[in-house]
């Protein structure tokens, strides 16, 4: 499933929850299980 689907609330939701909770990125992709390219990925809108 390589479909580019764009989801803009979800990067927003996730920046959101993650400045919250006062998380670094390296943090949130561990335990998210994503690596930081995914998460540049879902930051843009993209995924």
């Amino acid at each position: 499933m390589n479909k580019n689907c764009l989801h803009p609330f979800l990067a927003a939701y996730i920046e959101r929850v993650r400045k919250e909770k006062k998380r670094t990125i390296e943090e949130l992709c561990t335990d998210a299980h994503i690596s930081t390219k995914t998460y540049a990925c879902i930051k843009k809108g993209r995924m």
